[in-house]
């Protein structure tokens, strides 16, 4: 109880009390400031055909809360500070032996505390408290980082303190026994054409566990887009400690062969932690390491018809299992006006232990003060041990924009097939301030990417 109530102490006293700091120094100070706070609630409920440990359910219910600030120009417009806070409370997370029943468990992190400096010449920079270095991949510090700008587009720094951020976990804790350390170098070059872009980091980063390396491992990242038909995205997380391999590696490749006609070639390398983390709700296989490749073209008919055709190939390392994909579709960004989209595909897939057929279908509306989408995903999978499926997987979003600052989100999942129901949803509401104007609300469909 007293952890819960720690939890919601901090998570509505302290953004009332940082948008009281923001708005006095604002007044005061003529501060920049911006900030967002979040309230949301994830809950899930699986019921089993056949129990799984002795049990025929499976819930799941959360509570988060978060808080996002960020004040600049201070000191002579050479200083920023950043605060985001974050608060999520688990309904069903630990298990209480002697009551034989789950309890909840309340987290609380300090996502982000630091200041941020960097003199007017942008010759020096540097930063104090916890904070990302996004430039050396999905690396967190509780430390300091310090750089200079070898020109107006090389920017090279260094950086060391603890290490919050422990593998597998998507929350910051504060850890005395592990350490973080590396040094990054960026290369973004400015003044370039519209229709041109050049960013390139690349990084070493080290993680020590009371003395020991726990892993070293080399970062890059690359967006090169030299003209608008091509344009292409790398990132690769290279381990030397404790092994040498391809933790997690993207590439992505777009071409428009002509003014209709446009192919994406992309080839991805994921870690075990990852595949669990783009696993499906109906997954049922053990996490393993997984290698794909995938190709797809699109040719534009009119500005309101696509046709869309795409195939992959997968390897799961653990067992040697096999994903293979082909599905040929329309897809419209201006289904009936500009605020609808859809789309409609049909494929055919070898999915690790079963052979299936895959329909997708999907309607959108967007406007300034609506956002809502379907989807609906059915198929036929015929197992290898000669039982046949028919799941069907059915979406909806709705998000509803009450004024420019603040809004409202609401989806729905529901799953089924012969083994389990799954039904979850998902509430959100915001709230954005500041003195720094707000971009305006989207008001049209958004263009399609692969479907």
């Amino acid at each position: 109880m007293n952890t819960v109530r720690f939890g919601g102490i901090c998570g509505w006293m302290l953004p009332v009390l940082f948008c009281t700091f923001c708005f006095l120094s604002a007044q005061t100070y003529a501060l920049k400031y911006t900030g967002r706070i979040l309230l949301g609630s994830f809950t899930s409920r699986e019921r089993f055909g056949v129990p799984s440990a002795g049990s025929y359910s499976n819930d799941f219910a959360t509570l988060s809360e978060r808080l996002r600030l960020n004040v600049s120009e201070i000191a002579n417009r050479n200083l920023q500070f950043t605060l985001d806070l974050r608060d999520k409370h688990d309904f069903f997370d630990k298990l209480d032996r002697e009551r034989l029943e789950l309890t909840g468990n309340n987290t609380f992190q300090v996502r982000q505390l630091s200041s941020h400096y960097e003199n007017a010449s942008h010759s020096l920079f540097g930063t104090i408290g916890r904070f990302p270095v996004s430039e050396a991949g999905d690396t967190h510090a509780d430390g300091v980082e310090f750089g200079g700008c070898l020109s107006r587009s090389t920017r090279l720094a260094g950086f060391a303190g603890l290490n919050p951020k422990t593998a597998g976990r998507t929350y910051l804790e504060f850890t005395p026994q592990a350490q973080a350390f590396g040094a990054y170098l960026l290369y973004e070059p400015v003044n370039r054409s519209w229709n041109q872009y050049l960013y390139l980091t690349n990084a070493v980063s080290a993680q020590m566990v009371s003395g020991v390396t726990d892993r070293l491992f080399w970062f890059s990242n690359l967006v090169w887009q030299w003209n608008s038909g091509n344009r292409l995205v790398t990132l690769l997380y290279l381990d030397f400690i404790p092994r040498l391999y391809v933790q997690n590696g993207q590439l992505s490749y777009f071409h428009e062969w002509m003014k209709n006609l446009s192919t994406t070639l992309a080839v991805s390398i994921i870690d075990v932690i990852e595949y669990s983390r783009r696993s499906g709700l109906r997954e049922r296989l053990e996490p393993s390491p997984y290698r794909e490749g995938s190709v797809s073209a699109r040719y534009v008919f009119s500005p309101s018809l696509n046709l869309v055709a795409s195939g992959l190939y997968g390897s799961r390392l653990a067992d040697s299992l096999l994903k293979k994909e082909v599905s040929l579709g329309l897809s419209s960004p201006r289904l009936f006006s500009p605020h609808f989209s859809g789309y409609a595909t049909l494929g055919v897939r070898h999915h690790f232990t079963s052979d299936d057929i895959v329909m997708r279908v999907g309607l959108g509306y967007y406007s300034q003060l609506w956002e809502i989408t379907v989807d609906q995903n059915y198929s036929i999978e015929k197992d290898n041990n000669g039982t046949t499926d028919h799941p069907i997987v059915s979406e909806g979003a709705i998000a509803l924009y009450l004024s420019r600052a603040l809004y409202g989100t609401c989806s729905v999942q529901y799953a089924h097939d012969q083994a389990v129901d799954i039904f979850s949803t998902f509430l959100q509401i915001g709230y954005r301030f500041g003195n720094e104007a707000i971009p305006t609300v989207r008001d049209g469909a958004p263009p399609r990417g692969r479907l």
